[in-house]
């Protein structure tokens, strides 16, 4: 392929995230409707004592993300802005590392393009960009640590230590990163004659995260916030239950998992058709796959049916015989009890037989090839590991999900690699992701519109020489002032012993912190 042709594919790529990000506007002195205002008051706390502290309202303890964050602040300023403006270009950074692993794994410039576009049109994952959470931070440290591996498995010891360095910064955004040291082992474990890792180059490769893995367990053990103790004591009770109990709530986990990936990856379901197609042409379109794959719908329905009484959920929603959408929090704060959220659900469980085909013929070509090379099973040993270490976590959040969606679209990468796509399907599938980015561009804008004037109409009054009580303002505004610190001593009014079975829609830790906020905020000066 030509550098011009090549030259077009990235400009496609970066001019859609450009006009994205114009339209968007992410210039904005606020925090979104999400767990944003917790770093920042960390990155706050930093600044100001020069001792890191992980706010009392996370779970996840991210020292790398707070301490980039207060560096950067150091130099331009501490503003809500540059927050937000970090996480963009951390989803350059993944975007970046993402196409050039695609492209070293000897996938063409175009499909690599491709499916980059669709990793930016999956649309939680375009929607935490604009963000200050560690959901893109982490995926961007992981993959720059995947794309590293991957070069240095090749004879390169500099690129093994780069991508240790990436991977340790990985485990120190979320702790679950340790995963990426999982997908090494199996990666030493399982390669072929010839193709095997040495020790000393293992070692080389994981001996930061495991340090990093390391710290990250001290600090938890010695240092818990009050919802990391809350979060220990749940899951205890969690693995507490009976192994019937568990088995059950694994097939729903595991369900709703699957409905939850294919929702998010809704835009490149017509690039999968086209590919389906192409496997027909060439006599590769196997008809048991595709019964196996409409059964794996037909699973995924029974298994949303079967229902969960162990993790924490949203109200049901309709009269379907499984709950729509059933996991907090981002597609629950945006679609709210609308009909579009029962459109969404069902169009996750149609989505579940074209992916599954997907999935389903990549297994067959990788048993087909077997021994895999060592990258490949990095990449399938760290997705496996982050697997196992979410199903058997209590807390399971759809943003949780956002994580497998750059696994699942090398699997898309393989599959175009092997079977090539027609120009109208290409189109068609590019059309699909560009569509969906300049769609959700235009919802956050007025999303984001309305939540500014609101935060701004807040901090007026914080300026005009009331309190934070005494204002009130929205609940993200609220909480970035203290709220929550307030409520903790104030008693943790409401409060829910850990070890209680939640009532569907509740949530046993914040709801009785919403509850005071809101009875507080009633009493606050109009």
């Amino acid at each position: 392929m030509s550098v011009s042709t090549m030259s077009r594919n990235s400009l496609l790529i970066w001019a859609t995230f450009g006009i994205a990000v114009a339209l968007v506007n992410p210039a904005r002195e606020m925090l979104t409707q999400d767990d944003s205002w917790a770093y920042a008051r960390s990155v706050l706390y930093l600044l100001e004592t020069g001792t890191y502290k992980l706010d009392n309202w996370s779970a996840a303890n991210n020292p790398v993300q707070i301490y980039i964050a207060a560096g950067l602040s150091r130099f331009f300023g501490y503003s809500l802005i540059l927050l937000n403006l970090s996480t963009i270009f951390y989803f350059c950074l993944l975007a970046f590392s993402f196409k050039q692993l695609l492209e070293n794994s000897g996938i063409e410039p175009s499909n690599a393009a491709l499916v980059t576009l669709g990793l930016m049109a999956s649309p939680l994952l375009f929607v935490l960009t604009f963000t200050f959470m560690t959901d893109i931070q982490f995926l961007a440290w992981l993959f720059l640590a995947v794309s590293l591996y991957s070069k240095g498995m090749a004879g390169s010891r500099p690129y093994l230590l780069a991508g240790s360095v990436a991977a340790a910064a990985a485990v120190g955004t979320r702790q679950f990163g340790v995963a990426i040291v999982g997908g090494w082992l199996v990666a030493l474990l399982l390669a072929g004659a010839g193709r095997r890792l040495d020790l000393s180059r293992s070692a080389l490769a994981i001996t930061l995260p495991c340090i990093a893995a390391i710290l990250q367990i001290i600090i938890g053990l010695n240092e818990p916030n009050v919802t990391q103790l809350y979060r220990f004591a749940e899951q205890r009770a969690f693995l507490s239950h009976s192994t019937g109990e568990l088995l059950l709530e694994l097939v729903w986990r595991i369900s709703i998992f699957v409905q939850y990936l294919a929702i998010l990856l809704v835009p490149v379901v017509p690039i999968i058709v086209g590919l389906m197609f192409r496997a027909h042409l060439k006599k590769r379109l196997r008809p048991g796959m595709l019964i196996a794959a409409l059964a794996t719908a037909g699973a995924v329905l029974i298994g949303l049916c079967i229902d969960s009484r162990l993790t924490v959920r949203p109200a049901a929603v309709g009269s379907l015989p499984w709950q729509s959408l059933g996991l907090f929090w981002m597609w629950d704060t945006i679609l709210g009890r609308g009909r579009l959220r029962q459109i969404l659900d069902l169009a996750g469980i149609v989505a579940v037989a074209p992916c599954a085909w997907l999935a389903y013929d990549r297994l067959a070509n990788v048993c087909a090839r077997w021994p895999a090379k060592p990258q490949s099973l990095l990449i399938a040993g760290t997705a496996a590991s982050l697997f196992v270490l979410q199903v058997g976590y209590i807390q399971f959040n759809d943003t949780y999900v956002v994580t497998y969606v750059p696994f699942a679209l090398l699997m898309l990468a393989s599959a175009l690699a092997e079977y090539g796509l027609d120009r109208r399907w290409f189109a068609v599938g590019s059309l699909s992701c560009v569509c969906c980015i300049l769609g959700l561009s235009a919802y956050l804008r007025d999303s984001h519109d309305k939540q500014e004037l609101a935060w701004a109409a807040a901090e007026k009054r914080l300026q005009q020489g009331f309190t934070a009580e005494q204002v009130g303002g929205p609940r993200q505004w609220a909480e970035y002032h203290g709220a929550f610190d307030r409520w903790i001593a104030a008693g943790m009014p409401g409060i829910k012993p850990p070890a209680a079975p939640p009532e569907l829609g509740e949530d046993r830790l914040h709801d009785p912190f919403y509850s005071w906020l809101e009875t507080r905020k009633k009493g606050a000066d109009p």
